[in-house]
């Protein structure tokens, strides 16, 4: 679901909010569910399982105050969004956390082109990863020790968030 609405002349609200729910419902009898199997046994069957990096609940809310100034049309605005936890792969080991981050900066437009802005960047310092990815090791090392591409061997590779970045930024538009 997505909402805007112009609360005055110059405040303007974004909001978001997505619900998935991501269960694998049926599988075909004696499939071969990857590393489910690899992980439980040959077999099994991976039905009931959350599927792999779908988070159940996302959103975002933006808030937009723009207002004049003698150098130019001026702006604060602030961000929050929201990732819910989800599964990196279908065995359902490897959680990724829920995390929220939250943005503001604050700039002015002048009229020659030139712009000027001040901005914090995940201002609460989220350390939740961005994400995950559950992946086959085909490193030298595993291909000299076993003498083969062997997609058993695996590791999950994390995605780091940025940490608090603050600044300012100027922009020149010619």
């Amino acid at each position: 679901i997505d909402m805007n609405y112009r609360v005055l002349d110059n405040l303007s609200l974004q909001a978001a909010l997505g619900y998935t729910k991501a269960e694998i419902a049926g599988f075909p009898e004696n499939g071969d569910c990857g590393d489910f199997n690899d992980v439980f046994g040959a077999g099994l069957s991976c039905v009931g399982q959350q599927a792999a990096r779908y988070p159940e609940w996302i959103g975002s809310l933006i808030a937009t105050y723009d207002f004049d100034t003698p150098i130019g049309g001026a702006y604060a605005r602030g961000e929050l969004f929201y990732t819910g936890s989800y599964y990196d792969e279908v065995t359902n080991l490897t959680e990724i956390p829920d995390a929220t981050e939250i943005n503001i900066r604050a700039g002015v437009r002048m009229g020659n082109g030139i712009s000027l802005e001040a901005y914090v960047s995940n201002l609460t310092d989220e350390d939740a990863p961005t994400g995950g990815n559950n992946i086959a090791d085909t490193s030298k090392y595993v291909r000299d020790t076993t003498f083969a591409y062997n997609f058993a061997v695996e590791s999950v590779h994390i995605h780091l968030r940025d940490e608090r970045e603050f600044g300012f930024r100027l922009r020149w538009d010619f």
